[in-house]
C-alpha cells in the first residue's frame, strides 16, 4: 500500500484506465470467491465484449494471464480490496447503529409521554379525591378503607410514572455512572 491512502481504492497516478477497470473487477468480486482469474473472467467480459468466441477464449484459462497477475501485485490489489471491504464494513455499522439509536430515541420519546400522560392522570386522580374528601361531612365519609385504597393506587400510579419518566430520561443509568466515578 502507498504510504497516506486514506481511500487506497481510487485510480492511483500511474495505474492506467484499463489496470484500474481490471481492479475494480476484483474489487467487486465477493470477497470468498475473489482471485485474479474470476476478475479476469470479467475484465475479458468488459474488454472484448459479449461475444461466445471471446467468452470461450476467457474460459479456456486456468489462471489470469500473466500481464493482469502483475497488475494484481503492481497495485496492491489485495491489500486495496480488503481496505474497500473494511471501509463499506464501517459504513454498514455506522448505518446499523444509527438505526439502533433513532429507534431507541423513538423508545424512549414514547416512555416520556406515557410518563407524562400517567402522571397528568395521577394528579387529577389526586386532586378529585382531594376535593371530594372537602366536600363531605365527616358522618359522610365512605368507608375510610376505600378513600386508603384509592389513595394508594394514586401513590402507586404517581411513582410508576415518575420510575418511568426517570428510566426514559437515563437518570438511574447517569446515578449509577456518578457513584461508579466516586468509588
Amino acid at each position: 500500500m502507498h504510504e497516506g491512502d486514506d481511500k487506497p481504492w481510487v485510480q492511483r497516478e500511474g495505474e492506467t484506465e484499463k489496470q484500474y477497470e481490471a481492479f475494480r473487477k476484483y474489487m467487486n468480486l465477493d470477497a470468498n470467491e475473489r482471485t485474479a482469474l474470476h476478475a479476469w473472467y470479467d475484465y475479458a467480459e468488459w474488454n472484448w465484449g459479449k461475444s461466445r468466441a471471446s467468452q470461450e477464449r476467457a474460459k479456456d484459462l486456468d489462471t489470469a494471464p500473466g500481464y493482469f497477475r502483475n497488475w494484481s501485485y503492481q497495485h496492491d490489489w489485495v491489500e486495496r480490496a480488503k481496505a474497500f471491504d473494511a471501509h463499506i464494513a464501517s459504513i454498514e455499522f455506522e448505518k446499523r447503529e444509527k438505526e439502533a439509536l433513532d429507534k431507541l430515541e423513538e423508545h424512549r420519546e414514547k416512555q416520556l409521554q406515557w410518563a407524562k400522560i400517567m402522571r397528568e392522570q395521577s394528579i387529577g386522580l389526586m386532586k378529585k379525591l382531594n376535593d371530594r374528601i372537602s366536600e363531605l361531612k365527616t358522618k359522610d365519609l365512605e368507608d375510610p378503607n376505600v378513600i386508603a385504597r384509592l389513595i394508594r393506587a394514586n401513590v402507586e400510579s404517581f411513582k410508576a410514572a415518575t420510575e418511568a419518566e426517570a428510566h426514559a430520561l437515563g437518570v438511574y443509568d447517569l446515578a449509577t455512572l456518578l457513584l461508579e466515578q466516586q468509588d
